[in-house]
């Protein structure tokens, strides 16, 4: 499990870059030592202001994207204390755009649609402990069927921590079973 912040521009058809946070988590397993796959869940709440060049109207925008992936990442290296992959991911999402005038209140048409995010990136996991690591990922967001109006293909980067929930549970199986002989031993004796 790892909770996954990705940070970004969003680009418009009449505005400059902007950027965002993508918050979300992410959840998998590991198979065969170097083999990760699961979903991820993400959310992304923007708004912003841009103006329109007809009648000189500003106008207030608000953006919700939401979006869900299927990824598989092959560990290159692991070893000790570091880990490092390269995910790929495809998924699928909906974005909303709300618009007002900003003087007026005056609610525009609400513009919706749906979309496939794919990606692929450079994920570098340092581990200081056993139970828990720092995340770095880099890399790239292509969205499929992306609309005129709001580009969401861009590069990425993302810092988060990862909490190693099978290594917590071997560990603690282990533990106790330790725990257990030592006081069969004690008692025997």
């Amino acid at each position: 499990m790892a909770i996954d912040q990705r940070n970004s521009f969003l680009w418009t058809s009449k505005t400059n870059n902007t950027p965002v946070n993508i918050w979300g988590i992410k959840l998998g397993a590991t198979l065969y030592q170097r083999h990760n796959m699961g979903i991820g869940l993400y959310s992304l709440e923007n708004s912003s202001t841009r103006q329109r060049a007809r009648d000189m109207v500003t106008i207030n925008e608000d953006l919700t994207f939401k979006y869900c992936t299927a990824f598989y990442e092959y560990s290159i290296i692991d070893v000790k204390h570091w880990e490092i992959g390269i995910p790929m991911e495809a998924g699928f999402g909906q974005y909303t755009i709300k618009s007002t005038i900003q003087n007026t209140d005056l609610q525009l048409p609400v513009h919706k649609g749906f979309v496939i995010p794919t990606g692929t990136a450079l994920d570098i996991y340092y581990k200081p402990t056993r139970w828990l690591g720092i995340n770095v990922m880099g890399g790239y967001r292509f969205v499929i069927n992306n609309t005129s109006r709001l580009n969401l293909s861009d590069w990425f980067y993302s810092v988060g921590a990862a909490v190693y929930i099978r290594q917590i549970v071997q560990d603690s199986k282990y533990f106790l079973k330790k725990r257990n002989y030592r006081k069969k031993v004690r008692a025997c004796c």
